[in-house]
């Protein structure tokens, strides 16, 4: 069994490097392909002094508000250079947008222009973010320990898969499905072994992780097939169809989008499952498989009670804007507004989603019953 853990283990890490060199390769090539120059650029600054404020009524339901500034260059090659801006906007929808003295924000230079104008472009968000993410990375080390820091090891492997294998495969026409299929499988394999280690136990959730995947793939592509979904139910996707990538198959874009927002919630159904049964076999050693089953299963519908309504609320959350749209649309019928291809594909991901969950306990239970049933048990870090 330790030789069999061993060459899987070699397996996994040399496809991992093989993986990492293309999808370096891959986005490296997209980034020197068709280069434009840039007409614009981005610069980090500070609003020193509010100048003048003016409103200007533009009718009786509109009233134009513009700011006079002088700001500061902080960052870059013009780092300390001072220039006057322009913030102007409706006052009743740009009144987040109100700025005052101190404000840390980013301006945009238009190059084209010979005077160098910049303009506001948004607030700077940039190094409050970055102390949260160390924060919470320093948190989740303290509380979790080696386990806490594999799963930060595995969070930064899927946000590398996604970003470097499968978003420029998409971009440059590869079949988003397939794609999919092998992103989804990189991103299972890494994340759980450098979550959880290279052992018995994790094998098994991989085991249950992938096969549970692959129903939900599945699923996925008979649902949006059967409810006609096109993969144009959101703003960005509209964007897409007709911008530069509109060769790209919105279609297969959803499924994916479904798919990797599946596999995130995966891992916490197959690897609680798995440690129910080997926890349960280590407590009674001559439990057999069903008695695993049946007893690992009771934990399973009550982790189900609980999941399938946290994901639910997780998709309403994502999509509130949406839904209050919807609701305060008097005109449009309910079974209209359910009709929509907007709300029909959050429908989709959440029943997918919470399909996946389902299948995941008895599906993780009955593989880690039938192989944990049949192991020499011993203490394993």
């Amino acid at each position: 069994m330790k030789m069999k853990l061993k060459l899987f283990k070699l397996i996994i890490i040399s496809l991992f490097i093989f993986i990492s060199f293309s999808s370096q390769a891959l986005a490296e090539n997209i980034r020197n392909h068709d280069i434009e120059v840039p007409q614009q650029k981005y610069h980090q600054a500070k609003v020193i002094e509010v100048l003048e404020e003016k409103e200007e009524s533009v009718s009786d339901d509109y009233i134009l508000k513009t700011q006079i500034l002088s700001i500061e260059i902080t960052n870059g090659d013009k780092k300390g250079d001072t220039a006057i801006i322009e913030n102007e906007g409706i006052a009743s929808l740009d009144r987040f947008r109100q700025l005052k003295e101190g404000d840390k924000i980013v301006v945009v230079e238009n190059i084209s222009d010979e005077e160098g104008k910049y303009f506001f472009y948004d607030y700077n968000r940039f190094s409050p973010l970055i102390i949260i993410l160390i924060i919470f990375a320093l948190f989740v080390i303290y509380i979790g320990r080696k386990r806490g820091l594999g799963a930060l090891l595995g969070l930064c492997f899927s946000i590398f898969i996604l970003f470097y294998f499968i978003i420029p495969q998409i971009i440059t026409g590869a079949n988003p499905i397939y794609i999919t299929l092998l992103g989804a499988f990189l991103i299972a394999t890494g994340s759980l072994f450098l979550s959880h280690g290279f052992n018995r136990r994790t094998v098994l959730t991989w085991l249950s992780t992938i096969t549970t995947l692959f129903v939900a793939i599945g699923l996925s592509t008979l649902l949006i097939d059967y409810l006609s979904l096109f993969g144009m139910g959101s703003e960005e996707a509209v964007y897409l169809s007709i911008g530069e990538y509109s060769s790209i198959n919105l279609k297969g874009l959803l499924l994916s989008a479904m798919v990797i927002g599946t596999l995130g919630v995966l891992d916490d159904v197959t690897a609680t499952q798995t440690a129910i049964v080997w926890e349960l076999k280590k407590t009674n050693f001559n439990l057999k498989w069903r008695e695993l089953y049946s007893k690992s299963l009771v934990v399973g519908r009550e982790h189900i009670a609980s999941l399938v309504n946290t994901l639910a609320l997780a998709y309403a959350g994502a999509a509130l804007p949406l839904f209050i749209l919807l609701y305060t649309n008097e005109f449009l019928p309910f079974w209209l507004k359910l009709n929509s291809e907007p709300i029909a594909e959050e429908i989709v991901r959440t029943v997918l989603g919470s399909t996946a969950l389902i299948l995941a306990v008895p599906i993780s239970s009955l593989f880690a019953a039938y192989f944990i049933s049949r192991m020499k048990m011993k203490e394993e870090k």
